[in-house]
């Protein structure tokens, strides 16, 4: 089995190293509501973190990482393709129960870590 396809996220975290939030296709910006910026289509501003997003808060390929905010010991899905074999079987990233950054076909059951996107303009006070 070999790798037919390899998608944009895994050329930069394993052939370049880094990560970007730039995203040029509008159609992939999902937004509440903001037609603007990105695509209007959610109706609440909740999803999985990018692989793009782990990568920025400190997590690496394949390395282990018990000590980031990411890390729970359990294997979750993100939201990013990884590559597509040439029978078609389609990899997307995940985060290891490790702390580290990986890949597994979508057939895997592993589990889900939902985020939510708060305005920038914020602010959180007090405890």
């Amino acid at each position: 089995m070999g790798i037919f396809t390899i998608y944009a996220a895994r050329f930069r975290l394993y052939e370049e190293g880094y990560a970007t939030l730039d995203c040029d296709n509008q159609n992939d910006r999902f937004t509440v509501n903001d037609t603007t910026i990105g695509n209007g289509a959610l109706t609440y501003p909740i999803g999985l973190i990018s692989v793009d997003e782990a990568s920025m808060a400190g997590l690496v390929a394949e390395t282990e990482n018990t000590s980031n905010y990411l890390y729970n010991n359990l294997d979750y899905w993100v939201f990013t393709p990884s590559y597509m074999t040439d029978e078609g079987y389609p990899d997307v990233f995940i985060i290891r129960d490790y702390g580290g950054i990986n890949n597994t076909g979508i057939g895997a059951e592993i589990n889900v870590r939902p985020v939510i996107s708060i305005d920038s303009r914020i602010y959180v006070t007090g405890w």
